[in-house]
């Protein structure tokens, strides 16, 4: 795949843009040492944005080293302690004896971090990912208890904990009793500035001697969502389909076929939902924040304004909407078109 576009995987260097202030903020908390927690919708970039912050923490400070540790395959305290220690071993932290006891063992484990930086005269930034994980281990709260109560401990060491903003405040943050609620400050990530993505888009189909206009980057910037992830995935394959010039016919024949690549896909999810989630979504697509008039509350099906809340919270739980500003929208964009066009078919509506 020609690499003009990164979808998929970490965007970095050429391939990063935006969040500049939001990117200098992270960089200034850690480097003084306040443990963070990020939280995002999937696809908004995370994992980009920690891997660019890291690098610039350890570009401007050479006694400054980086860890980067993902929970994605990790389903128990034992499976995180084994990745957290393999993890650390690529900058040398130390070898625990195998006579220690479990609990000896774990809180050394825990606190290899510190033993390193305190070893090798350094400061240490560990970015772990995908923390709603540890919602799902046995005793997940006795392990939260102990994570907060090792790690605040730590005066050569900084954590950067980031995950899926649905699930992490929903399994680690919605009580003030929770552990995670004191582990760190919390942020919530914004989206990338529109008129930062079209520039994006015209520089990348520049390089390549192709041609954009700053009216066709923005419509691929919308349809997108402003999300990286789409925005990427869906320029990539307006400029595969671009000889010399893009137009707005080479975007909507992009969309079509995302649309219908993912189309079993999308009709497994829509299949999945009740009749009542499925009503919520039409009348969002249609109407947009208007749902809660009496007239569409009827015309919809969709009872009262609380079942409306109710509904909102079911389909954000399932990662399928989000909102953002005040705006509700579907975190996916291309599942949004294909409810429109082959679901609901508003076009063939009278």
């Amino acid at each position: 795949m020609d690499t003009t576009f990164i979808f998929g995987q970490i965007a970095s260097g050429e391939y990063f843009t935006g969040r500049e202030w939001f990117t200098e903020r992270l960089v200034s908390k850690l480097t003084s040492h306040k443990n963070i927690i990020l939280i995002s919708p999937r696809g908004w970039g995370k994992s980009s944005l920690v891997n660019r912050v890291g690098s610039i923490i350890t570009d401007q400070n050479y006694n400054y080293r980086t860890c980067y540790i993902d929970l994605q395959s990790v389903h128990s305290e034992e499976a995180f302690l084994e990745t957290f220690m393999c993890e650390l071993s690529a900058i040398n932290a130390p070898i625990l004896p195998t006579r220690y006891t479990q609990k000896q063992q774990r809180d050394d484990i825990l606190n290899l971090p510190e033993y390193t930086a305190i070893r090798d005269r350094i400061k240490l930034i560990v970015f772990i990912g995908n923390i709603q994980k540890i919602a799902r281990f046995k005793n997940s709260l006795q392990f939260q208890q102990k994570l907060r109560l090792v790690w605040r401990q730590h005066n050569h060491c900084t954590y950067c904990l980031y995950g899926i903003n649905q699930l992490v405040t929903r399994y680690l943050l919605d009580t003030p009793r929770k552990p995670f609620q004191t582990m760190g400050q919390i942020f919530n990530m914004p989206r990338i500035q529109f008129n930062e993505l079209i520039i994006f888009i015209q520089n990348r189909f520049e390089i390549t001697g192709k041609q954009i206009s700053e009216k066709v980057a923005a419509v691929i910037t919308l349809k997108a969502n402003c999300l990286p992830y789409y925005v990427q995935l869906l320029a990539w394959h307006s400029w595969i389909r671009t000889k010399s010039t893009c137009n707005h016919q080479i975007v909507e024949e992009a969309i079509e076929h995302l649309t219908l690549q993912f189309s079993l896909q999308y009709q497994t999810l829509t299949d999945s939902l009740t009749t009542k989630q499925l009503s919520y979504l039409k009348a969002l697509l249609s109407i947009g924040e208007k749902i809660c008039s009496r007239d569409n509350l009827q015309k919809y099906n969709l009872g009262t304004s609380a079942n409306v809340a109710r509904l909102r919270n079911s389909l954000k739980n399932k990662e399928i909407i989000e909102t953002v500003l005040k705006e509700t929208i579907l975190l996916d964009p291309f599942y949004s078109y294909w409810l429109q066009e082959y679901y609901f078919r508003f076009n063939y509506q009278n």
